[in-house]
Formats: C-alpha cells, sequence, structure tokens
C-alpha cells in the first residue's frame, strides 16, 4: 500500500470551464423557467426590473450550449457578482425557491475560483474563453473594444496617432523578361502629435537584397523634386511641413518631417511613391520561393490600415490572394534574430474590388484613385484593367504586420 499522497488530476482549461459554465448555466436557466415568460432579453428587463446589459448578460448565459465552442465563448459574459447579486435579489423578490437561487451562487463561487486557478482575473479569463469558441460577431466586437483601447493607449505612449496608414502595390510586366516592375505608394493621412518631438519618420523604405542589386533599380515617382522625387507633393499637405529625405545604411531611404505642430493644427498627409524595376518573378532561380506577399506594418496608432494590390490580370497566374495579421519580427534570417511571429485571431479577408484605379475611391484616402492615376502616368502605365484586392483593418494593433499573400502555382 503507497503512502505517498497523489496529486489530483488535472483537468484542461477548457474541460474545467465547460464543466463548471455548463453548470452554471443550468442553475440560472431554472431560475428564469421557474419565472417564467422569459423569452428575451427585454422580458427579463421587465420582469427583473434590471438595466439592458446585465439582462443581456444573464439570458446569454441561460442559453449556451456546449459542443462548438459556445459555451466558452459565452463565459466572458458572466456578470459580476455585484451585478448577479442584483439579479438573484429581484428573483427571491419574485418568489424563486430559495434552493435554486442558492443554486446559483453556488455554481458562481465555483466559476470565481475556476477563474482564479487558470486565470488570475476576469481580464485574462474573458481573452481566453474569446479565444476558445468560433469568431462570431460577439467575438468581433469584444476584440474591436480591445483595438479600440489599445490604440488610445499606444497613441498616449507614443505621443502620435494618424488616421490611416495605406500601401498600394501596382504590378506590371518589366521590359526584362520573367521580370516585374512594382510601384509601391506609401503613406499617413492625418498624422498627428499629442507631444513635442524634434522629428517624426513619415516615411522609410529598402532597397532590396544586395544579391538582386546587380539588376533591380529603385527610382523615385514623385511628380515634384521635393523629398527628392519620393513625396507625391500635390496630394500632401499643404503648405508643406518641414521635410527631409536621407539615405541610411544597408540601402535604407528614410523621410522625416522636422518639429511639427502639436494637435490638428500640426496634422499632415504624406504620400510617398518608389518603383522597383526589373524584378525576380517569384519561383524563378533568383527567388525559388513560391509566394509573393505584400505587407503594411502598423509602425504607428492608426484608425485604419489599408492594403490595396493592382496587378496586371495573367502576373499571379490565377492564384488568390488570402490575409494574414501577425505580431512579432519579420527576420528571416534567424543568425539575426530568430522569427517569433504571433498570428491574431480575426476574420481578416481580401476583398476584390473590381478593375482600374477608379474602385480605389475610399473616405479613407483623399485623393487616392487622382493619386494611383497620377503615378501610373509617370510611369507611363496603363492600368486601366488592373485588378484590385484590398485588405482593410480598423484599429490595428500596434506593430501589427497586415499582409496580403499569394501562394503561386
Amino acid at each position: 500500500m503507497s503512502l505517498v499522497k497523489q496529486p489530483p488530476e488535472r483537468k484542461t482549461f477548457d474541460v474545467d470551464a465547460a464543466q463548471v459554465l455548463g453548470a452554471l448555466r443550468t442553475s440560472i436557466a431554472n431560475v428564469l423557467a421557474t419565472a417564467g415568460g422569459v423569452r428575451k432579453p427585454a422580458d427579463l428587463q421587465k420582469s427583473f426590473k434590471l438595466d439592458g446589459t446585465l439582462s443581456w448578460q444573464i439570458f446569454q448565459i441561460s442559453g449556451m450550449r456546449g459542443g462548438d465552442g459556445a459555451t466558452l465563448s459565452r463565459g466572458a459574459n458572466v456578470p459580476s457578482r455585484t451585478s448577479l447579486k442584483k439579479f438573484l435579489e429581484a428573483a427571491k423578490s419574485r418568489g424563486i425557491e430559495p434552493a435554486k437561487v442558492d443554486r446559483v451562487w453556488s455554481d458562481y463561487e465555483q466559476f470565481e475560483k475556476l477563474v482564479d486557478l487558470h486565470a488570475g482575473d476576469r481580464t485574462s479569463f474573458n481573452s481566453m474563453v474569446s479565444a476558445a469558441g468560433n469568431i462570431d460577431e460577439e467575438w468581433m466586437a469584444t476584440n474591436a473594444q480591445h483595438a479600440r483601447n489599445a490604440y488610445r493607449a499606444m497613441s498616449h505612449a507614443t505621443g502620435m496617432q494618424a488616421r490611416t496608414k495605406m500601401i498600394c502595390g501596382i504590378y506590371n510586366e518589366s521590359s526584362m523578361k520573367d521580370r516585374w516592375d512594382v510601384n509601391i505608394l506609401v503613406g499617413y493621412v492625418g498624422l498627428r502629435l499629442l507631444r513635442p518631438s524634434p522629428t517624426v519618420q513619415v516615411f522609410r523604405i529598402r532597397m532590396v537584397e544586395p544579391d538582386l542589386r546587380s539588376f533591380v533599380q529603385r527610382e523615385p515617382i514623385g511628380i515634384s523634386k521635393a523629398g527628392n522625387g519620393y513625396l507625391l507633393e500635390e496630394f500632401a499637405t499643404r503648405p508643406l511641413p518641414p521635410f527631409t529625405m536621407k539615405e541610411l545604411d544597408a540601402g535604407w531611404l528614410v523621410g522625416e518631417l522636422k518639429d511639427p505642430d502639436v494637435g490638428n493644427l500640426g496634422a499632415s498627409t504624406m504620400p510617398f511613391g518608389v518603383v522597383y524595376r526589373h524584378l525576380p518573378i517569384p519561383g524563378s532561380a533568383e527567388l525559388p520561393n513560391k509566394i509573393e506577399n505584400a505587407d503594411v506594418v502598423a509602425d504607428k496608432p492608426v484608425e485604419v490600415i489599408i492594403c490595396d494590390c493592382m496587378v496586371k490580370p495573367g502576373m499571379m497566374r490565377g492564384a488568390k490572394p488570402t490575409a494574414e495579421v501577425f505580431l512579432g519580427n519579420r527576420h528571416n534570417d534567424a543568425q539575426v534574430l530568430p522569427g517569433d511571429l504571433i498570428p491574431l485571431l480575426g476574420d481578416y479577408k481580401v476583398e476584390f474590388l473590381g478593375k482600374g484605379p477608379d474602385v480605389l475611391a475610399t473616405p479613407d484616402v483623399p485623393q487616392y484613385p487622382e493619386m494611383v492615376k497620377a503615378a501610373a502616368a509617370k510611369l507611363d502605365w496603363d492600368i486601366s484593367q488592373h485588378e484590385v484586392w484590398r485588405i482593410r483593418i480598423g484599429f490595428p494593433f500596434y506593430q501589427a504586420t497586415v499582409r496580403m499573400k499569394w501562394e503561386l502555382p
């Protein structure tokens, strides 16, 4: 006979939470069934004289079912102890049996133990259960609220924010065989400071990898000479704020505002344009990887990120783009820094807008079609039949990367 005390059986979070939340659902449902006449949250609000939020929470909890993640995902709707007390006091006043009310309290105490054991606090618990269920409208609404809160927090921390960050990649055939020319338009709309800063970076782009530089060319497509020709001055804030462009190591080209005003009076819109000529086609000897990515990074707190691609028909060989959003460094060379990409949950889709620059029109980017037409005219490109694809993300998390990806056949 062993005298060693065996540790209690360890349950996974999903199993433990489903059991505890299922019991709480049953006990609350029994209270509502006894009261009768509760078919929707408004019935509960009127009958029990509760506020709308609490009525909705109780109704959601009482109807959750297991087996498809709904039991866990709706666990975020469990009200606080103070709110639950209001519901149960109202139940008592309606003559609900004390044993049924006491059962709810007993199951709720088990819920609090569940939160303490697996999460430590309600905020962490709500994130855990929301991720366990399906990505439905309720989850999306919760995620959007967290994203807005993160935007506000990072705006305060960084001392800046912008309405929109946009990037548009226009793909065209090169004059060299098995090569592409890619025109990239990128910039912020309504970038403003919340506290003084001597410089603010508004543009950065890198030359291609060293082994491709013998034949790949990087050129500005700006209409004027402002910003070394990279700034599209006719679509920028007037008067143009103090601005410098400089070359850094490793082929980086960086544009900075100098001593911008704080707040709305210093807000600026600064679009830039660059074309890379004679890029190797993915899948060729120079680029054997058969994937083409278009990335944009939320490197400042922004309300909206827009990632657009205009592709000449046939260039992607019939492939349809997909979207992914992640946090983490993007280094591919493990000797520099090992990659640690964290995919973000969400219903991220690439939308086909149609053909030609006019379909790009959006309130998020003023004069967007005109900007793209001006860039195409500078390059003498006919983009009237280019297929247009878009990812639009509201309140992207700071330093998130939004990617449009083609898996080429």
